[in-house]
C-alpha cells in the first residue's frame, strides 16, 4: 500500500528538484547570451578600429592580423559548451515541437528521486520517454555516461540535491488541501493501482521564447484511471529570474493548496 498524502507531497518535492534544473538551464542560457553579446560588441569596436589600416593595406601597407582578444576566446568557448543547451524538435519545422536540455534533465531528476523514494514497481509515464518509462530507458546523461554514474552526474551538473543525500519530503502536503486525509479510507491504495505522469516543462516553446511566466513543471497521480491530485511547479514565478524560490501548488481530487519552497 501507499500513501497518497504523502506521495503527494513527495511529488512537490520532486517537481521542486525538476524547477532547480530549469532554472539552472536558463541561467547559463543567459550566461551564454551575455558572453554573444560581448563578442558581437567586442567585433564591432574591432572592425571599426581596423577600417583605416585595412584602407592603408589596400593601398599597399601592410595588412593587419585578424585580432585575437581573450573576450572573444571566452565566448567561443561558451558558445562550444552552449551547444548541448542547443533547441531540437520532434516535429521538423514545427516550433511547438521544441526540446531542450531542461525538458530531458529535469524529468530524470523527477523520476530519479521519486524511485530512489517508492521503488522501481512505482509506474511513471514520463512525457519525454519513448519507452513510457520515465527514465530506466534513458540512463545517459548530457556528458554521455551511462548507468548509476551518469544518472547521479545530472543532479551534479545542475546542483539538484540527490535523493540519496537530501531524502524527498513527504509531510507536504496539508490535511486540508486535499480531498483525502491520513484518517480517511481512500488515502492508502495499493502501489499497482498507481500511475505517475510527468511533464518535467511545460511551457517548452515559451522557455525558448523567453516567456518564462509560462512555465512550468507538473506532476500528476492516478488511481485505477482516475486523477487524484498533482503537483505545479513554477520555477519563474512571476516570471521572473532573479529570486531563487520556485513556487508550487499540490492538492489532491476536488481540493487545492499553495506551498512556496526555497529552491536551494
Amino acid at each position: 500500500m501507499i500513501s497518497l498524502p504523502r506521495l503527494v507531497s513527495s511529488c512537490a518535492d520532486a517537481a521542486r528538484r525538476g524547477c532547480m534544473v530549469i532554472r539552472s538551464v536558463q541561467s547559463r542560457r543567459e550566461a551564454v547570451l551575455a558572453l554573444q553579446r560581448q563578442q558581437q560588441q567586442q567585433t564591432h569596436q574591432e572592425a571599426a578600429a581596423d577600417a583605416p589600416t585595412a584602407a592603408s593595406a589596400v593601398g599597399g601597407g601592410p595588412a593587419s592580423p585578424a585580432p585575437t582578444t581573450a573576450a572573444a576566446a571566452a565566448a567561443a568557448d561558451a558558445l562550444s559548451e552552449a551547444s548541448s543547451h542547443g533547441v531540437i524538435y520532434k516535429v521538423a519545422g514545427d516550433s511547438r515541437s521544441a526540446l531542450t536540455e531542461a525538458d530531458g534533465a529535469s524529468q530524470r531528476v523527477i523520476v530519479e528521486c521519486l524511485r530512489h523514494c517508492w521503488g522501481d514497481r512505482l509506474n511513471i509515464v514520463g512525457e519525454e520517454d519513448d519507452d513510457g518509462d520515465g527514465g530506466e530507458g534513458d540512463d545517459k546523461d548530457e556528458g554521455g555516461d551511462k548507468g548509476d554514474e551518469g544518472k547521479s552526474d545530472v543532479f551534479e551538473r545542475y546542483g539538484v540535491p540527490r535523493p540519496t543525500d537530501v531524502p524527498l519530503h513527504e509531510d507536504l502536503l496539508p490535511s486540508s488541501s486535499s480531498s483525502f486525509s491520513s484518517n480517511s479510507s481512500n488515502s492508502n491504495v495499493p502501489l499497482s493501482s498507481v500511475t505517475i505522469y510527468v511533464d518535467p516543462m511545460d511551457g517548452t516553446r515559451e522557455f525558448v521564447d523567453g516567456r518564462l511566466g509560462n512555465v512550468q513543471c507538473l506532476v500528476g497521480i492516478v488511481v485505477d484511471g482516475v486523477p487524484v491530485g498533482g503537483v505545479v511547479g513554477l520555477p519563474f514565478p512571476g516570471g521572473r529570474t532573479e529570486s531563487m524560490e520556485t513556487e508550487g501548488a499540490d492538492g489532491g481530487a476536488g481540493g487545492g493548496g499553495s506551498k512556496r519552497g526555497s529552491s536551494d
